[in-house]
């Protein structure tokens, strides 16, 4: 911007002024620990969550009604009930998996408040030898309004 640009601002001093970190931002203690958040038509993770399972292209879901607890299990393309959740080659990215009948199933099942999304962070298990990523859904976080 020239200076004739600039006529009719007001100019303030920046004393006092204190620059915000932008790792409060894009890479806080929710953007290193894989994430999962619910809608009542999808299911969406974050990167950390990809990298939590060294990037396998294929995952189960497992869902457990009484606890609220969410398991996504490495799996093959073979497995009758598997999920390609990664698009892209070089720089694989989470799909969005949309899904209206296992949104209103779960929202239903685990009495969830359909104007409001549910937000939890996930942890590493092991069940029988094999790692999974579990999501524990009874302490999500709940937000109002269906957000896309």
């Amino acid at each position: 911007m020239n200076g004739d640009s600039l006529r009719g601002y007001d100019e303030i001093s920046l004393d006092g002024f204190k620059v915000v970190r932008s790792t409060m931002f894009c890479r806080g203690p929710h953007m290193m620990e894989p994430m999962c958040t619910i809608w009542p038509f999808k299911i969406i993770f974050n990167k950390s969550a990809i990298k939590a399972l060294n990037m396998c292209d294929y995952v189960r879901f497992e869902v457990n009604p009484d606890t609220k607890g969410f398991l996504v299990v490495p799996c093959t393309s073979k497995d009758e009930d598997s999920i390609k959740w990664l698009k892209g080659e070089k720089d694989p990215q989470l799909r969005n998996l949309q899904s209206a009948e296992f949104g209103s199933q779960l929202y239903k099942s685990w009495n969830l408040d359909e104007t409001c999304t549910y937000k939890t962070a996930g942890r590493l298990v092991v069940v029988n030898q094999k790692v999974m990523l579990f999501f524990d859904f009874s302490r999500a976080e709940k937000r109002d309004g269906k957000r896309e």
